[in-house]
């Protein structure tokens, strides 16, 4: 996309995939802090936001700036919508099963990341261009998003303030034999 689009060397446009990509793990480290700290249900909405923002960017791209920048916000979208997940399943994860839940979470999230892009690959380059894969892209991670809000009573018991929820007194006896 880049170098049809905007002309970008082939070096560049590899530099800055690769970038971002690994950008986006590392951003995944200080979003399961900040899932633990304000909680994991607002860090998957502030994720999932941020990087509908950054797919509708990556649409209306005029510019290689503009299109580093969207480049740039889907990274930090996906790395914060990314560690949230594994917050949330630990608070619903019974003890002795937490092995088996968190291989079928990483399995059912990498195995959907890497189809839907196949997908979505194949779909651009025989049927629709790239900017029309980009708006399918921004409104379905806002689907995404009211499917999230739509099933938000599933996950209503679950408390996600990790390190908040410890430090709150009346809370925080409560919990305590969660954490230790």
């Amino acid at each position: 996309y880049l170098m049809a689009t905007f002309h970008v060397d082939h070096k560049y446009s590899y530099l800055l995939y690769s970038g971002t990509s690994g950008m986006t793990y590392a951003i995944m480290v200080l979003a399961r802090y900040l899932a633990d700290i304000f909680g994991a249900k607002r860090i998957v909405y502030i994720g999932l936001f941020t990087k509908s923002i950054g797919f509708l960017v990556l649409a209306l791209a005029t510019n290689i700036h503009i299109a580093t920048a969207a480049l740039s916000i889907i990274c930090v979208g996906i790395g914060l919508f990314k560690a949230a997940p594994s917050a949330l399943l630990a608070q619903v994860t019974q003890k002795g099963d937490e092995d088996k839940n968190f291989t079928a979470l990483y399995m059912s999230i990498n195995l959907g990341s890497l189809i839907a892009k196949l997908v979505l690959m194949l779909i651009a380059f025989k049927y629709i261009g790239y900017v029309t894969l980009f708006w399918v892209s921004t409104i379905s991670s806002f689907l995404v998003i009211i499917t999230f809000y739509l099933m938000r009573h599933t996950l209503s018991n679950i408390s996600t303030k990790g390190v908040s929820g410890i430090l709150n007194k009346s809370v925080g006896d409560s919990l305590k034999g969660d954490f230790n």
